[in-house]
């Protein structure tokens, strides 16, 4: 029996839109020429034309912005002395938008006042064209400006590909190494002292590279936004209360085809603190409701509260499954081992042993249990710390691990 299916795995359900429809590369640039004179749409319409542009045109800045929200051209000519609206409020209106703000905007207007000029430049535009203009020197800005452009959204398309690329790759690794690192670090806890030396030493290097591996993609997929451009982000965010009841909503649909109820509580105010990778948050959050609705049988209810405590964000998740056996509980975490008394055979405790990783990595407290009720059932509980107590923590200095015993094993503070 397979897990149930990550619902925040790159491409689940997701669905990109656009607030405007941009000419393709493959086909003739498109020109949008702005004018209120009739007679100037044509004449400029015909000399594009003739050259192999696609135009169209309009004669006020309202039916310019309407035209531009059914297809973003390539590059806008726009007449400045226009009545109710003049060409510089119709740029600053292109530039304020997002969906629009990079489309080159080359003024045509009779004013060759300095101040006029300066204005255009300070508005956004990136040229200005005198009229009467001269129809060859019109094409050849024409044609800078579409290059350029162009050029530039096939370099932005071609780096976003690369990105979305490597975020794919990046998930599809990440998964099969917490595995890889988790059964190594098993083996070596389990042949510590029946391996030769020689062995140990290896097993404890792949280790360490494999962690070493592991960082870097989460460090890399931290960085990276759902659509996978990289974000402003460095190491820290905002986590919001809303931001963990999303995450957590995510399993609805999973619960529900397993006949779990899944019910969440959350203020109904937002709460957010400053955190650190943000990345990590959602993977334990993941391993951590999955976990439970493997466990919790048909028919059952798991139970997800979030709240601030300590100027922590706390996200305390409890099931009706079997609970943790008392092996389990005392070596908390082993992978490879079965949490609960009567579990559901494809259930081995690799999902818990990541999180846990992962919550050691970013100082987060990942802790289990059972609830103390007569139906019994698992909980687990995860306070993710804010920003400036994870400073102060990685601030602190390391802990020297103590000296290998006789047999061979490294002894841990609180082991």
């Amino acid at each position: 029996m397979k897990n149930p299916p990550n619902p925040s795995e790159p491409g689940a359900g997701k669905e990109q839109s656009f607030p405007t429809k941009s000419s393709s590369f493959s086909e003739p640039a498109l020109v949008l020429v702005v004018d209120d004179q009739a007679r100037n749409l044509q004449i400029v319409k015909k000399v594009l034309t003739f050259d192999g542009y696609q135009v169209t045109t309009a004669e006020s800045g309202s039916e310019a912005l309407k035209s531009i929200a059914v297809r973003r051209p390539d590059l806008i000519l726009l007449d400045v002395v226009m009545p109710e609206m003049d060409g510089f409020q119709v740029c600053e209106q292109i530039k304020e938008n997002p969906a629009t703000h990079d489309i080159p905007i080359v003024f045509l207007s009779a004013d060759t006042e300095h101040r006029s000029i300066m204005t255009a430049f300070s508005k956004g535009g990136i040229d200005y064209v005198p009229k009467p203009f001269n129809k060859a020197e019109l094409l050849a800005r024409v044609r800078t400006h579409v290059d350029l452009y162009r050029s530039q959204k096939r370099h932005t398309k071609e780096i976003a590909e690369r990105q979305r690329t490597l975020h794919i790759i990046a998930h599809e690794w990440h998964k099969p190494l917490q595995r890889i690192f988790l059964f190594l670090s098993k083996i070596q806890d389990l042949s510590d002292s029946t391996l030769p030396e020689t062995r140990i030493a290896l097993s404890k290097e792949a280790t360490r590279d494999t962690e070493r591996m592991l960082a870097s993609i989460e460090d890399f997929l931290h960085q990276q936004s759902p659509d996978g451009s990289a974000t402003a982000e460095s190491s820290s965010g905002w986590l919001t209360t809303d931001d963990l009841k999303s995450m957590a909503g995510k399993w609805y649909v999973t619960a529900k085809r397993k006949l779990v109820e899944l019910v969440l509580f959350a203020p109904s105010v937002p709460i957010s603190i400053p955190v650190a990778m943000p990345f990590a948050i959602h993977q334990i959050v993941d391993a951590v409701i999955s976990n439970a609705v493997n466990f919790t049988p048909q028919t059952g209810r798991i139970e997800v509260r979030i709240f601030e405590e300590n100027q922590r964000i706390v996200l305390r998740v409890e099931d009706e499954g079997p609970g943790f056996s008392d092996d389990y509980l005392r070596r908390k975490f082993q992978p490879y081992m079965r949490p609960g008394t009567e579990p559901p055979s494809a259930a081995l405790g690799v999902g818990l042993a990541a999180a846990k990783r992962i919550a050691d990595r970013i100082h987060a407290t990942l802790t289990i249990g059972n609830r103390v009720r007569a139906d019994g059932g698992g909980c687990v509980t995860v306070e993710f710390p804010a920003a400036d107590e994870l400073a102060q923590l990685k601030a602190a200095p390391a802990v020297k691990p103590r000296k290998a015993s006789a047999n061979g094993r490294k002894k841990v503070a609180g082991s």
